[in-house]
């Protein structure tokens, strides 16, 4: 089984890919406000590196958040896109089991194992968010 790992809820990002339950590379992303440049290069860069192609993946697992609502927004639609495009399934895995790679890794692989995989994954913001302050109401 070959995973893609992903994670953007901070600032770097996290990847990493997994075989049959075992971490063989990882990569920061430094976004610094550029993530939406900067991680799709990342993830070619990876799976290169490890010598896989999208086709050989199983799965892609995802940290939904909570955390950087652009940081989410841009790395659940690129992972939610890669999915479709490749016929991938998604696995989520709750930022409390993703508090280090090896955690993320290892959850994630129980999870794809267990079954626990959908075609899509949403955000998880933990607060509703705030791009914007509020505007007074008009009298």
């Amino acid at each position: 089984m070959k995973l893609l790992l992903l994670s953007t809820a901070a600032d770097p990002a996290h990847l990493a890919v997994v075989e049959d339950g075992r971490l063989l590379e990882t990569r920061e992303v430094a976004a610094q406000r550029h993530l939406s440049e900067r991680l799709l290069v990342g993830i070619e860069a990876l799976l290169s590196h490890a010598g896989w192609r999208f086709s050989d993946l199983d799965a892609i697992a995802v940290v939904p958040g909570p955390g950087s609502f652009t940081g989410l927004r841009i790395g659940l639609a690129a992972a939610n896109a890669l999915a479709y495009a490749n016929d991938l399934l998604l696995v989520s895995v709750s930022a409390a089991d993703a508090t280090t790679i090896e955690a993320f890794a290892a959850t994630a692989t129980t999870e794809f194992s267990q079954g626990n995989t959908s075609p899509i994954v949403l955000a998880e913001y933990g607060q509703p968010p705030t791009i914007t302050p509020p505007k007074p109401l008009r009298k």
